[in-house]
């Protein structure tokens, strides 16, 4: 739960400076390492023997999905995850039970299966 939370409350900030460029990733706060990150990209503009980075694009983890994930944890959303499901177990039974009965109407009588 901890970590979840900790994800949810991580802040941008303390992984940038105050020219809103990344820092070193020695410097980052350790949730930053583990899992508030989706995907880091760096691209890089190729000079006379150096490297410098072109651009940057941080995305951060999906909060919507963690939060699901700790309503479930909670048990805010079991329920409701459950009727949704077994509302599609009942669809499905019904649809095989109709297939069955119109199996059974088209099999010629005298004859079993």
């Amino acid at each position: 739960m901890k970590y979840i939370w900790d994800i949810l409350n991580a802040d941008l900030n303390d992984i940038l400076d105050e020219n809103l460029n990344p820092k070193p990733v020695d410097a980052w706060p350790k949730i930053w390492k583990m899992g508030a990150l989706k995907r880091v990209k760096v691209r890089f503009n190729h000079g006379k023997g150096t490297s410098t980075p072109n651009s940057i694009e941080i995305v951060p983890a999906d909060k919507l999905k963690l939060y699901e994930l700790m309503m479930i944890h909670l048990g805010m959303l079991g329920r409701k995850k459950k009727e949704k499901s077994d509302k599609r177990l009942i669809f499905l039974a019904h649809m095989h039970m109709l297939r069955e009965e119109r199996q059974m109407r088209a099999r010629p009588r005298g004859k079993r299966g």
